[in-house]
C-alpha cells in the first residue's frame, strides 16, 4: 500500500468541510494565487485523468479561488479537506465520490506549461 493510498483512506473518514472551513479554504488559495508570479494555474488529477488549466491574467486572487472552488465542488460536494502542501508549491483538495472513494486534486501553477502563440 503507498502513501497516497494510506491517505486516501484517512481522508475519506473525516467528515465534509463544513462552510466556515470552505471560507477558510478560499483565503488560503488567495494567498497562494498572489504568493506566486503564475499567469496559469492547474487543476490535476492523474488517477481520474483530469487536467484544468486556469489563466489568472487580469482576474483577482479571489475570483481565481471561487472559481476554483466552485469547480471542485462540481467534481464533488463531498470535500473533505483543502491544504497546502509541505513545501507550498500547491493546494491539494481532498474529496470522495458517491461511492465514498477518495480522491486527491491538486492545483499548482503551470505557466511553465503553457506555449502561447
Amino acid at each position: 500500500m503507498t502513501l497516497y493510498d494510506l491517505n486516501k483512506n484517512a481522508y475519506a473518514a473525516l467528515p465534509n468541510m463544513t462552510e466556515a472551513e470552505k471560507r477558510d479554504a478560499v483565503r488560503l488559495i488567495c494567498n497562494f494565487v498572489d504568493s506566486g508570479d503564475e499567469d496559469y494555474f492547474m487543476l490535476l488529477n492523474n488517477e481520474l485523468h483530469y487536467y484544468t488549466v486556469f489563466r489568472w491574467a487580469e482576474r483577482s486572487a479571489h475570483d481565481v479561488a471561487v472559481s476554483v472552488m466552485e469547480i471542485v465542488k462540481e467534481l464533488s460536494p463531498n470535500l473533505k479537506a483543502v491544504e497546502r502542501n509541505d513545501d507550498g508549491s500547491a493546494i491539494e483538495f481532498w474529496l470522495t465520490d458517491n461511492e465514498n472513494q477518495c480522491y486527491m486534486f491538486v492545483l499548482f501553477g503551470y505557466t511553465q506549461g503553457v506555449i502561447e502563440i
